[in-house]
């Protein structure tokens, strides 16, 4: 038998792979989809995809992720057809990316579904995602795309400091284990600085689609620290809509995945509130100028 001090050393790094192989069944690896950005931190290259397994463990079932040309989420190829005017482009975090369920279960693949067939509905979400990014996203989204309606979603974690993605893709870097050591030593930098919030966020949003003439239909899914009530009451008049997705007939057994994202009949649900809002728009004449004029039909 080995003396101790050959064995241990062994022995600990045999376990250290087998707690990150673990790990891709406990936690999503979306890494291989995402790259380094100079605005955003990071963001989702185009034309490639990934598997979920901690899917597997969470849901029962594989997950696959597939990213198209304008790093937006699709399904099939038969997805990857020219975006056309005119755009409804859905913006967030991962649950507008739709963590968790297949792309035709998240809610912009069924709120497309419900909508007038000229219309395009992109899933511009990004996992991880705090709101400021998303802000900065959208800016970049209207200089490419020049969507007509946005509907930009908000939770209660987005004024967290940007998760930053392994840049380094060869071992040990890429292991899971590597990588949480180097997410906390990030984190840790990025909070002693000076983050922009997500109300702050909100008013970039909100001044970028008041000088676009772009119609803004807000999600929440749970107030961050920075925006209060008294502040919200302020931006909320220049928003469209508004859904408050905890006060909808929402249920953790039948609406919600282990991981705190809307299932398919929970991403029903808000597609079909979006839906009556969007077509409600067609039916909006504005008589002071501050809302544009729809192009649906």
């Amino acid at each position: 038998m080995p003396p101790w001090w050959i064995t241990l050393p062994v022995i600990c790094l045999l376990g250290l792979v087998a707690t990150d192989f673990l790990f891709y069944f406990l936690i999503p690896d979306l890494r291989i989809i995402a790259v380094p950005s100079p605005t955003r931190h990071y963001q989702l290259q185009p034309n490639t995809e990934c598997i979920d397994y901690s899917s597997l463990f969470r849901e029962g079932r594989l997950i696959h992720y597939r990213i198209g040309t304008y790093g937006n989420r699709i399904g099939t190829d038969r997805d990857q057809r020219p975006i056309t005017q005119p755009l409804v482009a859905c913006i967030g975090d991962s649950n507008t990316f739709g963590q968790g369920v297949e792309f035709e279960e998240s809610y912009p693949a069924i709120l497309q579904s419900l909508l007038p067939e000229n219309v395009s509905v992109i899933n511009f979400g990004v996992p991880g995602y705090n709101a400021w990014q998303s802000a900065v996203m959208t800016e970049s989204i209207n200089e490419q795309l020049n969507p007509e309606i946005i509907i930009f979603q908000i939770c209660t974690n987005d004024d967290d400091p940007y998760i930053l993605p392994t840049i380094n893709k060869s071992w040990p870097h890429n292991t899971f284990l590597a990588f949480f050591i180097r997410n906390i030593i990030d984190r840790q930098r990025h909070d002693k600085k000076q983050l922009h919030n997500t109300h702050q966020a909100l008013q970039k949003v909100i001044e970028l689609c008041y000088q676009e003439r772009i119609h803004l239909i807000l999600i929440v899914r749970g107030f961050p620290p920075s925006i209060k009530e008294e502040e919200f009451d302020d931006l909320h008049p220049w928003v469209f809509k508004t859904i408050d997705v905890n006060k909808m007939d929402i249920h953790d057994e039948t609406d919600v995945t282990t991981s705190n994202h809307l299932n398919e009949n929970g991403n029903k649900k808000l597609a079909t509130r979006l839906s009556y809002s969007i077509l409600k728009l067609v039916q909006t004449d504005s008589t002071d100028g501050d809302v544009p004029t729809s192009t649906f039909e």
